[in-house]
């Protein structure tokens, strides 16, 4: 960090924002659609999860990286 922006100096909130935040309500049937992909090869590329998942292409579906071992799979609908 401090090489791309130079020095950097951290310090600790001066207050507890914790009671002011609010728990996220996420209903399953809201993303019943995606998939969570992890654990696999960082030498694995799109095209080789492409090409497990390729029965479902037709039908719409997408990866979205999240690291080099974890991806996201969203499909059109929760019924593919």
């Amino acid at each position: 960090l401090s090489a791309a922006v130079g020095e950097v100096q951290i310090e600790q909130p001066k207050n507890d924002y914790k009671p002011y935040t609010r728990p996220v309500e996420v209903s399953n049937d809201e993303y019943a659609h995606v998939i969570e992909i992890y654990n696999f090869p960082s030498e694995f590329k799109t095209s080789d999860l492409a090409a497990v998942f390729s029965p479902f292409k037709n039908g719409g579906f997408e990866l979205k990286w999240v690291d080099d071992t974890h991806c996201l799979g969203v499909f059109s609908s929760p019924l593919v």
